[in-house]
């Protein structure tokens, strides 16, 4: 499948103004929210994750950086599905079946390349 964008350097500028300051983030269409509104938050907020994995490492040899980026974004791709997952399992209605109104986890990728989740509290069961 084909994903459309329109990535637009104004709205990428208001988001990330929008989160560095704590600013409400609102739709770009006053008809509600556009494939293109998504992408652009998701973009952003992505960004912005990945830097707190990378905060404190800007003296790092550029080998080092590199490596550190693709962990990093592993790392944030696991939890950005797990997200996604949950949200799904909200909607699904099947939620509860399986976590705690919250529920805590350490998400990590394992040296062989497969996503890993150490469940703390709130899990109903088997992960």
């Amino acid at each position: 499948m084909a994903i459309p964008i329109q990535f637009s350097k104004a709205r990428a500028q208001e988001l990330i103004d929008c989160i560095a300051n704590g600013a409400p983030i609102r739709s770009s269409d006053e008809r509600g929210w556009t494939l293109a509104d998504f992408l652009h938050v998701r973009g952003a907020f992505y960004l912005a994750a990945m830097s707190f994995g990378l905060a404190g490492r800007a003296n790092d040899a550029q080998e080092h950086k590199e490596a550190r980026w693709q962990a990093v974004k592993a790392d944030v791709e696991h939890a950005d599905r797990w997200f996604a997952e949950r949200t799904k399992d909200i909607l699904e209605k099947t939620y509860d079946e399986r976590f705690e109104v919250v529920h805590k986890a350490i998400l990590s990728i394992r040296e062989d390349g497969e996503p890993e989740v150490t469940p703390n509290s709130g899990f109903r069961g088997p992960v």
